[in-house]
């Protein structure tokens, strides 16, 4: 596992309350949202990340305790190749990126109970 990037920025409204509901590709159409997400990651990773949650198959955002996830995949390939998006109410955001069926990065140095949300399975 590989954490990188700062702790999330914040975004100005309440972009997770929003999301629920609606499919990765749908959130990421907010450009404040897809802005968040590229200065968490690195530029070549947001290209890979930003692919699938704009383009991949995706099921609608749920909560689990306050945050607000999903993912978008690759098609016929969902079990290994994954963008996933999660946010708070206060404006947080943190992502991962999965290639090969392993987690290869979390950006936005999220909390624990936010990388459960983050890893493949959950």
């Amino acid at each position: 596992m590989i954490v990188v990037g700062p702790v999330s920025p914040a975004l100005a409204a309440d972009h997770a309350e929003r999301a629920k509901g609606k499919e990765v590709y749908e959130v990421v159409k907010d450009q404040a949202v897809l802005d968040a997400v590229r200065r968490i990651m690195p530029a070549p990773n947001f290209k890979v990340w930003s692919t699938w949650a704009k383009h991949g198959v995706s099921a609608p955002m749920e909560e689990r305790d306050g945050i607000v996830f999903g993912f978008g995949c690759q098609p016929h390939n969902c079990s290994t190749v994954h963008a996933r998006l999660a946010l708070d109410h206060n404006g947080n955001v943190w992502a991962s990126l999965t290639e090969n069926g392993r987690n290869t990065a979390y950006y936005g140095n999220p909390p624990d109970s936010v990388k459960s949300v983050l890893t493949i399975g959950d």
